[in-house]
């Protein structure tokens, strides 16, 4: 039993390298949580430079009137 755990935990060790190859969660995830990845670095920019919409119109503005 004990022969196996000791194999299991070098096989273990052993691919911790292979997955550390996979560094989706440090270089997709994180930056995007904390705001430092480029893509939406820039849609920020442009969401904080961005005009207010204008204000709606009144209801009554609105009703059809037909043209003569």
């Amino acid at each position: 039993m004990k022969r196996a755990l000791v194999i299991a935990a070098a096989i273990w060790v052993a691919a911790l390298p292979a997955a550390a190859q996979d560094v989706w969660g440090w270089s997709v995830i994180i930056p995007s949580v904390t705001g430092t990845d480029q893509l939406g670095t820039v849609l920020r920019n442009q969401q904080s430079s961005r005009t207010p919409p204008a204000p709606a119109r009144a209801p009554a503005a609105l009703r059809f009137t037909p043209s003569p």
